[in-house]
């Protein structure tokens, strides 16, 4: 999770493992993103989202589903 404006470029420095953070979960897939309408917004709902647990966030992008960028895939997870 996070904010960007290239998301094409953040998910491949992800991939490249140019993020410490994220190093060990390559190869990272793009299933879900939202486009807030100012940074404020999007780092608010990034905060809230970061504090849910996986099982609550995956419910959240099945319901808020308009983002899903792979549906069936998103429905495949449990």
């Amino acid at each position: 999770m996070g904010c960007t404006y290239n998301i094409q470029k953040r998910l491949l420095q992800h991939n490249n493992k140019e993020t410490p953070s994220t190093a060990s979960g390559v190869p990272w897939k793009l299933i879900w993103k939202v486009q807030k309408s100012d940074r404020m917004s999007a780092e608010l709902l990034e905060r809230k989202l970061k504090n849910l647990s996986r099982e609550r966030k995956i419910r959240f992008m099945k319901k808020y589903n308009e983002g899903v960028q792979d549906l069936e895939f998103l429905q495949s997870i449990e």
